[in-house]
């Protein structure tokens, strides 16, 4: 496709050129509707996806989507804080236990596709890691091979990269796909189940709006609150059998701003925010994002998918759909939560803002906001746990 070096040649010399491009095309196509479904947000996935792949240089730099993802989920736990404790202290232990239960049976699966399809050690461990979309899950177990006896190579190093960047992409699109269709099949009405849920948080006398006395974004406490977070997330947190994980960069700072949203004041300090300006914040920071992990994840899913062709991607499909319907089965219809809850709960464990944002645009409500903030940390923390475990055990 030589007709296309010009404008490879073009973003190659201006990143901030294909950043905006990304947003601004990923928008409109996330428009388009077919039938009564969309894409939303997560279209800016796949143009960075798209162009990415016309170049192995052409990514955006990695700050790019780091930045993105710690303004969306400081945004998510600043709105979510009073009602998120309201919910944890509610239902907590349930939430804790379900997201375990489905994430093992997630993690199960991916070694029975991975052995039907005789993959390697390495390439399951990145098709688990990446078909639940958990990028710190990818690391441990990449820790795991640069502390290992036997000699690294660059392949053996490579290969739990490439099967996460070929079962990523359906990581996003999967779970979409069966928040779409289950809200469908079971004929979900969010409006109702939204007024039923408010009305029921106003019978127990919970009220999770707070009253915000700024009128715009507070250049002070949020870099301050962010700052909090980043140091949290780089403390390592001691786990049975000598192993370790970190919240990092995402999971640090949503914690802090759980908190402060919470708390909402300290002293002179007004950590709250007006919702109009967290809400920019998720926006502008789910857009920075996309667009950074997909130009930087198109070469390398394009080149892989053609040397492993698409059993990969297609045992990654299995596994991100079916632990995603097994998910919204339980906690829809077997516990009787509201929808709403239930896809901002496996947004949660997924990790993956995306889906959560698609989630909100969905249910045309904040409530996914609250289960994702209980579920993000224990997805987070379950997965990198057991990625390690597959990875040991597979071996």
């Amino acid at each position: 496709m030589q007709y296309l070096d010009p404008l490879v040649g073009l973003f190659l010399a201006n990143p901030l050129l294909l950043l905006f491009v990304v947003i601004g095309v990923g928008h409109k196509i996330g428009d388009i509707r077919l039938g009564s479904f969309r894409l939303g947000v997560a279209a800016i996935l796949f143009v960075g996806l798209a162009l990415g792949a016309l170049h192995p240089e052409l990514g955006l730099p990695e700050i790019v989507h780091q930045l993105g993802l710690v303004l969306f989920v400081y945004g998510v736990g600043l709105s979510s804080g009073r009602a998120f404790f309201t919910a944890l202290r509610d239902h907590g232990i349930r939430d804790i236990s379900l997201g375990v239960f489905v994430l093992t049976f997630a993690c199960l699966l991916s070694a029975w596709m991975s052995r039907l399809l005789r993959l390697p050690a390495t390439l399951a461990a990145g098709l688990f890691t990446g078909s639940t979309t958990n990028t710190p899950a990818l690391a441990a177990v990449i820790e795991i091979l640069k502390s290992g006896e036997q000699p690294l190579t660059e392949r053996l190093l490579a290969e739990p990269v490439v099967g996460y960047s070929l079962t990523y992409p359906f990581g996003v699109i999967g779970v979409i796909l069966a928040i779409h269709m289950f809200s469908i099949i079971w004929r979900v009405d969010f409006a109702q189940e939204t007024q039923e849920y408010a009305a029921s948080l106003s019978d127990q006398g919970h009220h999770s709006s707070s009253d915000h006395e700024d009128d715009g974004l507070n250049l002070l406490s949020m870099p301050l609150g962010i700052c909090l977070g980043v140091l949290l997330g780089l403390v390592p947190i001691p786990l049975p059998g000598g192993l370790s994980f970190r919240l990092g960069f995402v999971g640090g700072p949503l914690i802090v701003a759980l908190i402060l949203g919470r708390l909402h004041r300290t002293g002179r300090i007004a950590w709250g925010m007006p919702e109009h300006v967290t809400h920019t914040l998720r926006r502008l920071g789910i857009a920075l994002f996309l667009a950074g992990i997909g130009t930087s994840s198109g070469y390398a899913f394009a080149s892989t998918f053609k040397e492993l062709g698409p059993l990969v991607l297609l045992g990654g499909a299995v596994v991100t759909f079916l632990y995603s319907s097994l998910t919204l089965f339980i906690y829809h219809k077997l516990l009787k939560v509201p929808m709403a809850l239930a896809i901002g709960f496996l947004s949660g464990l997924q990790t993956q803002p995306a889906a959560l944002v698609y989630s909100n645009e969905r249910s045309q409500s904040d409530l996914p906001n609250l289960s994702y903030a209980i579920a993000y940390p224990v997805g987070m923390i379950v997965k990198i746990i057991l990625a390690q475990i597959l990875f040991r055990l597979y071996t």
